[in-house]
């Protein structure tokens, strides 16, 4: 996937579906950057991980052509990768009480491992052909990096001509 900067508050160069190549509409798309360490801090420290994540994420909201049925796509990707993710913090915690309900602590590493499997899928879902879509790289004061999947909506959002 091409890497596009877009500057702030740039007018869209093209109409070409970010994530098809196909002709589309203009549509909201709103980003996060979360630092990939914050991550780690979640895993380990749970909470206060949480709260670091709140104080260093950045968000903005970009103005990207999509075709209608690349958009539900790209949104249903986005959704199911937070549920995923959200489920994989409930894991450990019902492993635990699954343990101790049942008395066989097995169940305490099924939740961990079942965790660990949840929260992968948000990164298969990244670079799925079906549901990845435009993700964010960097967003800068000016600017915003992100990954676009089609090569041709790349290049015409970048203004530069694809190699031969």
């Amino acid at each position: 996937m091409p890497r596009v900067t877009l500057p702030l508050n740039a007018p869209l160069t093209s109409r070409l579906c970010v994530m098809c190549g196909d002709e589309g509409e203009p549509k909201l798309a709103t980003f996060h950057r979360i630092p990939p360490a914050a991550w780690i801090l979640v895993i380990f420290l749970g909470l206060p991980g949480l709260v670091w994540i709140l104080l260093t994420s950045r968000s903005r909201t970009l103005q990207l052509p999509f075709t209608e049925e690349c958009f539900r796509r790209w949104k249903f990707g986005r959704n199911l990768g937070a549920l995923s993710f959200f489920m994989a913090l409930c894991a450990p915690g019902g492993g635990m009480l699954a343990a101790e309900q049942t008395g066989d602590p097995s169940w305490t590493l099924k939740g961990i491992g079942t965790a660990i499997v949840l929260l992968g899928f948000p990164a298969f879902l990244r670079y799925s052909k079906a549901w990845g879509g435009p993700s964010c790289v960097a967003i800068r004061d000016q600017e915003t990096v992100i990954w676009i999947p089609s090569d041709e909506a790349a290049h015409a959002l970048s203004g530069t001509t694809p190699p031969a």
